[in-house]
């Protein structure tokens, strides 16, 4: 009997240079193979999963897939799929559930996601990243 992976395609903002540094390094730490990392404004596959471009554009989603099961998570649940099948980066899952446990982990990343202009220095002050709000630097 041949056993089933998943596979889990992540879709990233492509044009934010932080986002395309977590996806590089994603694929850098994929030591199951089981990733697929893609840029939202260059595959436009997440609308076969239901997803809006408004909502990958707000925060970052991952689709875990087996056979014809699905599985969509956003935000910072995505984080924890991408950490949970990340071996080197399980050391920080139990921090990570910690923080989801106590309402922290959503909070921080809707924070981060909203203003990722800001903490990536500018990088989508040429209006590549529309509707994240931000302060300019």
């Amino acid at each position: 009997m041949k056993r089933q992976f998943f596979q889990i395609t992540v879709f990233v903002d492509g044009k934010c240079a932080l986002c395309r540094r977590m996806g590089l390094w994603i694929r850098c730490l994929d030591w199951l193979g089981l990733f697929r990392v893609t840029s939202y404004h260059e595959d436009a596959r997440f609308a076969d999963y239901g997803l809006s471009f408004e909502a990958v554009n707000r925060e970052i989603h991952t689709v875990r897939q087996r056979g014809t099961r699905l599985q969509i998570d956003g935000g910072f649940e995505a984080v924890l799929v991408i950490l949970k099948y990340l071996p080197p980066l399980w050391p920080l899952l139990p921090f990570a559930v910690l923080l989801r446990w106590l309402g922290l982990g959503p909070v921080l990343y809707r924070r981060w996601a909203e203003n990722r202009r800001v903490f990536v220095g500018g990088a989508c002050g040429d209006g590549s990243c529309p509707g994240v709000r931000g302060r300019k630097r």
